[in-house]
């Protein structure tokens, strides 16, 4: 209710069909755009545990599909190198610090056990773009499925200087949405990429009794 007395606030379908048509957007802009560079900063629920932030120099390449990681908070000095095509389809890890000078660079398996320790997402899913369409790829759910997806749209917001827009998104239950609770999107109001994403899973059993 305080949302939608707010200026430029949108609320439930009218927010999700706004989510979607501002990241399809701003995929087009990415179609004239062959590569980028940005600072990449994660944090991720993987084995049980909350992982340490992690902030990482990042160069994309869209064709072929290229990823350069290099770390400069978590596994300092860490490089990681994905061509799509090359290197049998692997990727090239050279580990940071005292193990990088120690270890020769290894040649992992995108989807395999070992180089998914880390992470929720293969390298193939690396990117503004990639993550543009995971997020396409729920809004045309909700939409399709009519699933019972709370979201608001409030205009008008910050992140990292930037004008943005920002979609709030609670997920009715876990059989319509078994990864995610909530989202929390920023959208840059100029490109229309998301600079910022939160997701909330789902409490285990045993705290199915926490607060939200």
């Amino acid at each position: 209710a305080q949302a939608q007395q707010q200026p430029g606030t949108l609320t439930g379908r009218m927010a999700l069909v706004m989510n979607q048509l501002l990241l399809e957007k701003g995929c087009r802009l990415l179609d004239s755009v062959s590569n980028y560079t940005t600072t990449f900063s994660k944090q991720e629920y993987i084995g049980g545990a909350l992982s340490e932030n992690q902030v990482i120099n990042l160069k994309c390449r869209h064709k072929p599909f290229s990823v350069y990681m290099k770390w400069v908070v978590g596994d300092k000095g860490q490089e990681l190198l994905y061509v799509d095509g090359e290197n049998d389809q692997k990727m090239l890890v050279k580990m940071g610090g005292l193990k990088g000078r120690l270890m020769p660079t290894l040649k992992l398996d995108p989807h395999g056990s070992l180089a998914l320790q880390e992470s929720r997402y293969p390298i193939t899913k690396a990117g503004i773009r990639a993550l543009a369409e995971e997020i396409i790829g729920f809004r045309k759910k909700d939409l399709a499925e009519n699933l019972n997806t709370e979201c608001v749209m409030l205009s008008n917001q910050k992140f990292d200087g930037k004008d943005c827009y920002c979609f709030i998104a609670h997920f009715a239950n876990a059989k319509e949405s078994p990864t995610y609770r909530k989202s929390v999107i920023y959208i840059d109001q100029e490109s229309c990429l998301p600079v910022f994403v939160r997701g909330f899973g789902w409490p285990r059993e045993e705290m199915a009794s926490a607060s939200p």
